[in-house]
């Protein structure tokens, strides 16, 4: 391999070095505290399941369950977006100082963001010099594209999408490598870092990026065919193919965990092709404007979203291409030449003909349902199209501008010397064009349906047109003056003097310089300003300089917790978000924020107690349970919602905040999160479902099947059960609502006329004398994979925990082996004898071993056969002096 020149060696470190301290200039705002990062996902969702993660590595335990949330719902070793696996961040979970959440806000949340934001512009500059041969300059630019490129800058709230990112342009290289020679070795590079995306948990990013690698793969292969060097075009796709085989072993903790969790956990949404690409799922074409004004309607940061009004709508963070006047001209500058020779040598045919490839493909992926091309895909190649949402293939065309950026660069240094590049009228008819497009834009008209069908009336109104509405409601100001107006203006006075006055090599600098503002000055925006709400802000929208700052969290850790009177109750919340929390002072939640994949019965349990689909409306309506019922049985003792009152019919009701106004509602009488029971009720899955939603648990623990560890004498069959209660299908009877004229109570309906809280107080009373004679002595549910219980049992009975039960739970009780039971729907229990018993569960799901122990042996040999090979080399070169 020919070496690179001393002075080019100079200029690359120089590069590298400017590049890591612009990332450490653009996270300074945020390491200091003078302006907030701490919102949306990083604060409600990524900040505390790391914090849980950090606490049980310093304590020695890899955390495969937690019941702080979902009561166990989501196996935590089982969750696609768990990066617990990616070992980059364990130095990180190590070192957190979790007694103080501002510093360990520093550790585990900004020192990760630096470290891959600066492996993700060193990646891209090795990538562009390496593989595309560019000069430094335009190995520079392409680096600081993407790492200021949408795709990066909006990631910051969910890391596991920033490290995916990260290593991108590294195993871009790698497979580019494996067509240039030594097959094995790179295609054993690009394995690595597949395995090191695939351990950050963000798999529909890794799908995406696949599909680039497989463009840039599938072209360099056919250019080696068109050289007529058909003995190696094969070596670029079977060199991917052989990296994603060996890559499985790698990341085996990973997929088998995940591959686990799927038979057992259901999504909230099934993958359909109307699924992925819904509501917000595509690309709205008016959106394609930002690729030449990125801020044109407040789609940076969120402002305003004139996207709204239109009959479809998009999440502006990820509609947000990578784009800007000047950045899409230099683009061009690289596509230009392809059209004639007079420019000279085309050293970056391919790699223009690749970017330029891949930029199309992604932004008719991104358009999804608007287009038929996605359709196609999603059906020609399911493994890479079946990923929510298409609008984020924009990531695709993020790096794809990035490279052209840097080959643009490159071209204008070179042929800015003639001035060959600036002839005027290209200048100006890409200004018309994009006044046009700009236009187009602002006329894009409400309704489409309106034109389609020629009903043209009251199309003279301006409010019919969202983007004209959008500009009378800014305020002609505010969009010529502080908005986008502005901002175009200015780029197409930096292009005229750029063709009209510069000469030579200045126009060449001058030019990328400018693209270097402007892409900081929009990446800056995306990372400080973003707001992550299309519509009405919510709290969990807000900025907060450091986790200590957060009401949602003050809350959580401040009023909440002092009414919390025992510690082992559930609370929830009517905003799930909240309930993430809990991982930070080890409390204990009934539900929380990212429902996917939830276990199936339990997923099942949610929607009959609210009364609606597990998805979004949880989340976003604030409901209180239609069924408050359920809440008692799952242990839940605290409910804090925005409504004062109080579902479970009690009176402890104490308001703890006033903006907006928040209550914290006591239950009187929930189940403990351990008791006995010693009458069990043989019934389906239908009676034990809604027993579970809507009954009172005291009266009886439902099982669907028995064995030989319960005795006859305590199981009794539904039917006789109801007939104690003194309920027959064809005499009871309810009164309507104005209490005067009985009617029947249909057999369906037989959960309904019995199930309701307070039915039986007899029950209620015989229940809490078993629980003063089965004295619980013991409960210890600090270890995540671990629940141990100390009971001394007077009457033979069944232990039941209100947590989720999962398949690969084990259980000893004095140390023997015994049998856990699915009870009450989707809670454990276990028959335990007179006598004190000192029960243990455990949590052993087999796949997960079996995937721990191929990843630990696959590193293992991969980092000996390293060494192995390097001993070899240095030997024979010893040898050979």
């Amino acid at each position: 391999m020919k070496k690179v020149p001393r002075q080019l060696q100079k200029s690359d470190i120089a590069a590298v070095a400017v590049l890591v301290l612009s990332v450490a200039i653009l996270l300074l705002p945020a390491l200091a505290g003078l302006r907030g990062i701490f919102q949306d996902d990083q604060a409600m969702d990524v900040y505390p399941w790391h914090y849980f993660i950090s606490r049980h590595f310093q304590n020695g335990t890899i955390p495969l369950w937690r019941a702080h949330t979902w009561a166990g719902a989501v196996p935590f070793y089982a969750r696609y977006y768990s990066d617990t696996y990616y070992f980059a961040l364990w130095p990180f979970f190590l070192l957190a100082p979790l007694r103080n959440l501002d510093r360990a806000y520093l550790v585990l949340t900004l020192a990760p963001l630096f470290l891959h934001y600066a492996l993700g512009a060193v990646g891209m500059y090795v990538f562009a010099r390496r593989s595309m041969k560019a000069r430094p300059p335009g190995s520079f630019i392409a680096a600081w594209v993407y790492i200021f490129s949408p795709a990066m800058m909006y990631s910051y709230v969910w890391f596991p999408i920033v490290a995916v990112q990260a290593w991108l342009p590294w195993f871009l290289n790698s497979v580019a490598a494996i067509d240039r020679g030594r097959f094995w070795k790179n295609a054993l590079w690009a394995a690595v870092f597949i395995a090191l995306m695939a351990l950050a948990a963000s798999p529909p990013h890794l799908g995406y990026i696949l599909a680039l690698a497989a463009l840039m793969a599938g072209g360099l292969g056919l250019r080696r065919w068109l050289r007529k060097e058909g003995s190696r075009a094969w070596r670029p796709l079977a060199g991917l193919l052989a990296a994603g085989v060996i890559s499985v072993p790698l990341a085996a903790v990973y997929w088998t965990s995940s591959l686990e969790g799927s038979f057992h956990a259901e999504q909230h949404i099934d993958f359909t092709y109307e699924a992925v690409t819904g509501e917000d799922g595509s690309l709205p074409p008016p959106y394609l404007i930002t690729l030449l004004a990125p801020d044109l309607f407040g789609t940076v940061t969120g402002r305003r979203v004139w996207g709204a009004d239109i009959s479809y709508q998009a999440r502006y963070w990820e509609a947000n291409t990578s784009g800007g006047m000047l950045l899409i001209f230099l683009a061009l500058a690289a596509v230009i030449p392809l059209g004639g020779r007079r420019f000279g040598n085309l050293r970056y045919r391919f790699w223009t003909y690749y970017a330029l490839g891949a930029w199309i493909f992604a932004i008719l992926c991104a358009l999804g349902r608007h287009t038929p091309f996605y359709s196609l895909f999603f059906r020609a190649v399911p493994l890479l199209s079946l990923f929510p949402y298409p609008i984020r293939y924009r990531l695709v065309s993020c790096v794809a501008v990035a490279l052209l950026a840097g080959i643009g660069t490159d071209n204008l240094l070179r042929w800015s010397r003639a001035n060959s590049f600036w002839p005027k009228t290209r200048v100006w008819v890409y200004l018309a064009v994009a006044t046009v497009l700009t236009a187009l834009a602002l006329l894009w008209p409400q309704d489409l349906t309106d034109f389609r069908l020629g009903r043209l009336e009251g199309l003279s109104s301006p409010w019919v047109f969202p983007g004209v509405r959008e500009v009378f409601l800014r305020g002609w100001g505010d969009w010529f003056l502080l908005g986008p107006a502005t901002y175009l203006l200015g780029a197409a006075v930096v292009l005229v003097l750029a063709t009209r006055f510069l000469r030579g090599r200045a126009s060449g600098r001058v030019f990328p310089a400018a693209v270097v503002a402007e892409a900081a000055i929009f990446g800056a925006l995306c990372l400080y300003f973003s707001t992550f709400g299309r519509y009405d802000r919510l709290p969990e929208h807000e900025r907060h300089l450091r986790p200590s700052s957060h009401p949602m969290i003050q809350r959580v850790l401040g009023p909440l917790a002092s009414l919390r009177a025992d510690p082992e109750l559930r609370w929830a919340s009517d905003q799930p978000f909240h309930d993430n929390f809990s991982q930070l002072d080890e409390s204990w939640a009934l539900m929380g924020y990212d429902m996917k994949p939830l276990e199936s019965r339990f997923k099942e349990a949610i929607e009959e107690a609210y009364g609606m689909e597990m998805d979004w409306p949880i989340y976003w309506h604030h409901p209180h349970p239609r069924h408050p019922g359920f809440l008692t049985n799952m242990s839940v003792g605290y409910l804090m919602t925005t409504k004062p009152e109080n579902p479970f019919g009690g009176t402890e009701t104490v308001r703890i905040d006033r903006s907006p106004d928040l209550y914290v509602h006591t239950n009187p009488r929930p189940l403990p999160r351990a008791f006995t029971l010693d009458r069990l009720v043989l019934a389906g899955s239908e009676p034990s479902l809604r027993a579970l939603v809507g009954g009172d648990l005291r009266a009886g623990v439902f099982i669907e099947e028995i064995d030989e560890t319960i005795p006859p004498a305590a199981v009794i069959l539904l039917e006789e059960y109801l007939a104690e209660l003194g309920y027959e299908a064809e005499e009871a009877v309810t009164d309507d609502d104005d209490g005067e004229s009985p009617e029947r109570v249909d057999e369906t309906d037989w959960w309904d006329y019995y199930f309701r809280e307070g039915r039986d107080e007899a029950a209620r009373e015989a229940f809490e004398r078993l629980q003063a004679a089965n004295r619980i002595v013991r409960l210890d549910l600090s270890h995540p994979n671990r629940v141990e219980v100390e009971v001394d049992v007077a009457t033979p009975a069944m232990l039941v925990l209100t947590e989720t039960w999962y398949p690969y739970w084990r259980v000893e009780i004095d140390g023997e082996p015994s049998v856990i039971h699915r009870v009450n729907y989707c809670q454990r229990g276990v028959w335990l004898d007179e006598g004190m018993r000192a029960v243990r569960f455990s949590f052993h799901p087999p796949l997960w071993r079996i995937g721990g122990i191929v990843s630990l042996v696959s590193w293992g040999l991969l980092i000996v056969g390293v060494l192995f090979h390097r001993f070899r080399q240095r030997t024979r070169e010893k040898g050979s002096i």
